[in-house]
């Protein structure tokens, strides 16, 4: 009878090897920054917009099991967003939060890549009214930072309310600044009242 001979196994070493640490790198103001552009998901930014109004994941995870319950259908995380938000306005008595929060759409549609220009006007509406029932009796139309040349153009300009109100001109129609590479372009130009003296 033949038998086979086992082979010894070799011997693996305990001791681990020793690592050298890597020697910091020191920055100074002449060390180039590297900025990753990423565009961020619609349920990352929504929540950013959430959470302006002290709500968060939980509100639209919240939204989403309701609907899934209640009316037997699944929703995305988009239309939880505009869910939670249109809830808002329609719960809301002070006239400015509704403002807001028609803004927070408006910027949301432009971040899904849809026209946010009819829920901008309805939001400038709403503003001029407020101006309107304080007693200002013009408005003066002002830029952010890094607007686009098209309402550059119109950053200064003075109206009677009455004449904002008629003629509507914000949102800009030819407004190209976006939130993101895939969003819809987004007017960010707003009014304020003046008194005449």
């Amino acid at each position: 009878m033949v038998t086979k001979e086992s082979k010894p196994k070799a011997r693996s070493s305990t001791a681990a090897k020793k690592v050298e640490p890597k020697a910091p790198v020191k920055v100074t103001r002449s060390t180039p920054i590297k900025v990753l552009n990423r565009d961020r998901s619609p349920r990352e930014l929504g929540i950013e917009i959430l959470a302006r109004f002290y709500m968060g994941e939980m509100d639209l995870d919240m939204v989403k099991r309701r609907a899934l319950r209640y009316e037997g259908r699944t929703i995305g995380d988009d239309e939880a967003v505009l869910m939670l938000l249109s809830d808002m306005i329609r719960n809301a008595e002070d006239h400015q939060l509704k403002a807001r929060l028609m803004e927070a759409i408006a910027e949301f549609y432009s971040i899904l890549g849809q026209d946010p220009r009819r829920v901008l006007a309805e939001m400038h509406k709403t503003e001029l009214g407020i101006f309107k029932e304080i007693g200002f009796e013009h408005v003066t139309i002002s830029c952010k930072d890094g607007a686009c040349p098209a309402c550059r153009k119109h950053d200064g300009a003075k109206l009677s309310v009455e004449e904002a109100l008629a003629l509507m001109p914000l949102p800009h129609a030819a407004c190209t600044r976006k939130v993101h590479s895939k969003a819809a372009p987004f007017c960010r130009c707003k009014y304020f009242g003046e008194f005449v003296g």
